[in-house]
């Protein structure tokens, strides 16, 4: 079957579709077309499956009467894509026609993130939520001149 890989999931993932016959939009030439452009370019050009990261694409475009299948991920994340090709694979071999198919891959989780933490000091410094602050304080800078001092309290 004739794969296209929507320009939203990372090429790397063409390699792995088994026996598929991959092609990713931008190797086509077709960069940049909205949706139902798109599709129909695909349908006219025969492709069998349109495999995109886009979940919302089955509410906003009508996919009656087509003659390719798409095939929603739920990550656009490669190593989430990579951990589940059994699932990617299996919903590409059902792939009928005109039908849609959403594929729970999992989501990208962000690690977590570095906080400002404002020290008695008035000196910020940035933590894991997970680490305690030390209760001693941060070495403040020293001023390089007086003078410096003097205009900023005039």
């Amino acid at each position: 079957m004739k794969v296209l890989l929507d320009e939203n999931l990372d090429h790397r993932l063409r390699k792995y579709l088994g026996a598929h016959e991959v092609f990713t939009v931008t190797y086509k030439g077709w960069a940049g077309l909205k949706n139902g452009e798109l599709l129909r370019t695909a349908e006219a050009d025969g492709i069998d499956i349109f495999l995109t990261g886009d979940q919302t694409l089955v509410y906003e475009q009508n996919i009656a009467g087509r003659r390719l299948a798409i095939v929603a991920l739920s990550s656009i994340e490669f190593p989430i894509l990579k951990n589940n090709l059994p699932l990617i694979l299996a919903a590409l071999d059902k792939a009928l026609p005109g039908s849609f198919q959403a594929v729970e891959c999992g989501t990208f989780t962000r690690k977590q993130r570095a906080r400002a933490v404002k020290r008695s000091t008035g000196a910020s410094r940035f933590v894991r939520q997970s680490q305690s602050v030390p209760d001693s304080p941060l070495p403040c800078r020293r001023r390089t001149s007086q003078s410096s001092a003097e205009s900023l309290i005039a």
